[in-house]
């Protein structure tokens, strides 16, 4: 099964939190899930795991606020993955 390694950020033109997706990438597999919300994030993080080291990696050029609104959003879903499969409040 396929395991989150790489997190990309896509943005769709619209402002704010409203046009950033946080993109899954798996090494083999290629995009295995995108997500707006941090609570779909940490679902698709907790459905199909994440490897024990992972990055991020953006393939254009991003204005700091909406690079500030992905790792909000990494973050958050990082906390409740966390907390939902390790037991440990972030």
């Amino acid at each position: 099964m396929a395991k989150i390694k790489t997190f990309g950020m896509n943005y769709n033109g619209e402002w704010g939190k409203d046009g950033v997706e946080v993109i899954c990438f798996d090494a083999a597999a290629g995009t295995v899930g995108m997500a707006k919300t941090a609570k779909t994030l940490a679902y698709i993080m907790k459905t199909l795991g994440i490897e024990n080291e992972t990055k991020t990696a953006f393939t254009g050029l991003y204005r700091d606020e909406l690079v500030a609104v992905f790792d909000e959003i990494l973050d958050e879903a990082l906390k409740i993955y966390n907390w939902e499969v390790n037991g440990v409040a972030g």
